[in-house]
């Protein structure tokens, strides 16, 4: 026999080659003409037969020429990967089957209690009345707007109104009535009835080519005067209200 590795003859039965120390392989032979053939061949070259790992090479013989032990898959062309993934497939497909096999059961389970209970839908899937009706958008009421008060000239006497004032300096109007011209003045008497009004301010507020009083409780009221300084007042009906219920 000749080892593989020094191309040296040994005599036949040698299991490790004298000259380099390392195991002789035994030679495959075919089944059927018991020639020598190579473990990778799928056919023998001399006769032709369809070579098998099973067949004509025992796993002695394989462990022997190859140094491991033989492959448990004797498919030839499949691959230990490609069986795993054939069982892992498997595996999936059974448990898939499993789980619609469980949620068809519990289905049936809710179908068959609503029958029972004389309702020929499941209580488990019924919608809330809410939800089938329509919705729509909540109609919000128009708010109306808030009403702009005018001031009205007033009548002192109603009121009991005490009024005087300090304008020393130089006033000018327009044709329509409105100052155009202010040199500024001071409140030195207010009374409502006897009581007085407590001022924000005792001097005369010009805004628009109008003047006003400040006061502290009852927000500006209106003062007009003509050339000889005669002075009125106007007051918003709010005000007026609050003036009177003052004096009662």
């Amino acid at each position: 026999m000749q080892c593989p590795h020094c191309n040296q003859k040994h005599p036949e039965g040698t299991q490790f080659c004298p000259m380099t120390g390392k195991k002789i392989p035994i030679p495959a032979v075919c089944p059927e003409c018991g020639k020598p053939v190579n473990p990778n061949w799928l056919h023998c070259s001399y006769c032709g037969r369809t070579l098998i790992q099973a067949e004509g090479i025992s796993d002695r013989q394989e462990t022997q020429a190859t140094g491991y032990p033989p492959s448990p898959v004797t498919i030839p062309g499949l691959s230990k990967t490609e069986t795993s993934f054939s069982k892992v497939r498997r595996l999936m497909i059974a448990g898939g089957i499993g789980v619609l096999l469980i949620i068809a059961g519990i289905v049936l389970t809710v179908v068959g209690r609503g029958k029972n209970n004389g309702d020929a839908t499941p209580a488990a899937i019924l919608l809330p009345a809410a939800t089938l009706a329509p919705t729509s958008a909540p109609t919000l009421a128009p708010v109306p707007p808030t009403p702009v008060e005018k001031y009205e000239q007033v009548d002192p006497s109603t009121l009991s109104i005490d009024f005087q004032a300090d304008i020393p300096g130089e006033v000018r109007w327009d044709a329509e009535g409105n100052i155009t011209a202010f040199g500024g003045g001071k409140v030195t008497r207010f009374t409502v009835g006897g009581k007085p009004i407590e001022l924000v301010s005792d001097d005369m507020l010009l805004e628009e080519k109008k003047v006003f009083i400040v006061t502290k409780d009852y927000g500006k009221i209106k003062v007009t005067f003509n050339s000889n300084f005669t002075i009125s007042l106007w007051l918003k009906p709010s005000q007026k209200a609050e003036l009177l219920e003052l004096i009662k």
